[in-house]
């Protein structure tokens, strides 16, 4: 999700200095603005909490993986699908 975020900023010719700059981004540029859903995003800030979860302290759940890769998964088609769109 983090390297999908970051080519929907870059094919605006943008650059983000951190992962709270890279969400308000896609707020500002793609969530307010109707091209990504607003729960595309709160998926992407969760699967940064949750890889802090694991990274930090080893908790995680299969429940919430499985939930991140179908989201994870929907952002990869939109962020590919709007790129894709930009270079035309």
């Amino acid at each position: 999700m983090f390297h999908s975020a970051r080519a929907l900023l870059y094919a605006k010719s943008l650059r983000e200095h951190s992962h709270y700059c890279l969400v308000a981004a896609i707020r500002t540029l793609y969530v307010d603005t109707k091209i990504i859903p607003v729960h595309i995003l709160e998926g992407f800030q969760q699967a940064k909490t949750l890889r802090e979860e694991v990274d930090y302290y080893h908790r995680w759940s299969q429940a919430s993986c499985e939930k991140l890769i179908k989201l994870t998964e929907e952002f990869l088609e939109i962020a590919k699908t709007t790129v894709l769109s930009k270079k035309k």
